[in-house]
């Protein structure tokens, strides 16, 4: 009897020390799989038991698998459409942290700040040169009383380049009071065009207020002159016959300057209608085959008083047999003209450059009565492709690299105090010849100094006029 009862008591205690072994065996595997979840492993799952006690553990930690994994996918969703809609934008996006450190940037902001792509982990400074910019991100992201929570500023880290700059603070869901800071978010909006289109807005105003007010005062003050003269030669009388003759040739020299003047301005009127008309489409362009050497002869003829009074000559090495276009007879030549202003205006050699008045003359037509070319201007041209390209060559003093890109602006000047003696110019030759020019399928550029820190190049492409039988 006593035999049988420990015999009994050792099997149960053998019973539940293998029961107690296969608990924690079950226990640990499901403690495993909850550590892998934990890790990341989230295709992990706890087997299903015989037990329920056991089998609802597994279940329970399966369900809290199933709904991290629902989770993260939808804040990878979100996190993708997010990146997508970023990455879409035009503006440039910098996101910040609360210690003023770039933690990201859009698309954008790469393109338009090419050390942005390095950019995480440093600070906006170290990326975009700009200390407006700093300071704005150190204020946002202080989290004072009294600190705003959104600005906007401009900056121009570059030339040219103007950003308007949107700033706002992140602060987390549950800060009521606004002082648990994030970081911000700033949003770069490109507004050069309209930067631009200020500023040739207020050079229009400039010009324009000047270019009329100086003629318009000379016209007033002569007139008036030869009104009081004439008043006062009907209360005196005729008077002596050399008196009369000086007084003639004072009226024809004012009558000659009020000319001068009003034909100025009618030229700038015209320019000004003529530019507008361009870009509103409202005159259509005729394109044929067009003679280009023709078309240069004629421009030339128009504008041969300006080339005579410039002392410049002119050498013409465009082939003598013609260079077929495909373009407008009318525009073609208006091209050619305004560039031959241009260069008879400021393409003269300075007075170190030019020679003695009577140095010999160079090949081409003659420059100003009585002395020898003081340099010339040449013409010629090339193939390339399907297009031949123009180009007018002067010997003047160069355009510098800062204002090579704004020549073609409608009333902008290189180095407008040195051109206070060039008169007769309405600032929109350039800027009509880029119009025309692109609205016959070319295009146009201005290469300078040339060759010794001296020299303008204008070139300019026109479609080579297909042949005949093609028409």
């Amino acid at each position: 009897m006593g035999c049988a009862a420990v015999s009994a008591g050792i099997l149960a205690l053998g019973f539940r020390m293998a029961m107690v072994r296969w608990l924690c065996g079950r226990l640990e595997e499901t403690a495993a799989v909850a550590r892998a979840i934990g890790a990341g492993d989230l295709k992990r799952r706890a087997p299903r038991y015989d037990s329920k006690e056991l089998d609802d553990l597994a279940m329970a930690v399966n369900r809290m698998a199933d709904g991290i994994a629902a989770q993260i996918r939808t804040i990878t969703e979100q996190k993708t459409q997010l990146e997508t809609v970023l990455n879409s934008m035009r503006e440039g996006v910098l996101v910040i942290d609360k210690k003023c450190r770039i933690t990201a940037v859009n698309r954008a902001m790469r393109d338009i700040f090419p050390d942005a792509e390095q950019a995480v982990g440093r600070s906006p400074l170290e990326v975009i040169l700009s200390p407006e910019l700093q300071q704005a991100c150190e204020e946002t992201v202080a989290c004072t009383a009294g600190r705003q929570a959104s600005r906007s500023f401009q900056i121009e880290p570059m030339r040219d380049k103007v950003y308007d700059v949107t700033m706002t603070r992140l602060r987390s869901v549950d800060d009521a009071s606004g002082e648990d800071c994030l970081g911000a978010v700033a949003v770069f909006h490109d507004i050069s065009p309209l930067t631009r289109l200020e500023r040739v807005r207020r050079d229009f105003v400039a010009n324009v207020s000047h270019e009329l007010r100086t003629p318009l005062t000379s016209i007033k003050g002569y007139a008036e002159t030869l009104l009081l003269g004439m008043e006062e030669e009907g209360g005196n009388g005729q008077g002596d016959m050399p008196a009369q003759g000086g007084a003639a040739s004072a009226r024809k020299n004012f009558l000659e300057i009020i000319l001068k003047h009003a034909n100025h301005m009618t030229k700038m009127v015209n320019d000004l209608l003529h530019l507008a008309r361009l870009e509103s489409g409202e005159r259509q362009f005729e394109f044929r085959m067009v003679n280009a050497a023709e078309a240069f002869s004629q421009a030339y003829k128009e504008c041969l008083h300006l080339a005579e009074t410039s002392g410049l000559a002119v050498r013409n090495l465009l082939p003598a047999e013609g260079v077929a276009v495909h373009a407008d007879q009318t525009r073609l030549v208006q091209v050619f003209r305004n560039l031959l202003e241009n260069a008879f205006k400021y393409g003269a050699p300075s007075v170190l450059d030019a020679g003695s008045p009577g140095s010999p003359g160079l090949p081409g037509k003659p420059g100003a009565t009585g002395e020898g070319p003081r340099g010339e201007v040449c013409v010629y041209c090339q193939e390339r492709g399907g297009d031949v390209v123009f180009s007018i060559k002067d010997q003047g003093p160069g355009i510098p690299r800062a204002d090579r890109e704004r020549v073609f602006e409608r009333f902008y000047r290189v180095e407008k105090h040195r051109q206070k003696h060039k008169a007769g110019s309405s600032g929109l030759g350039l800027a009509i010849v880029r119009h025309i020019v692109e609205k016959s399928r070319g295009a146009i550029w201005v290469e300078s100094p040339v060759e010794d820190g001296h020299g303008t190049i204008f070139s300019f492409t026109l479609p080579k006029a297909p042949p005949a039988h093609d028409e």
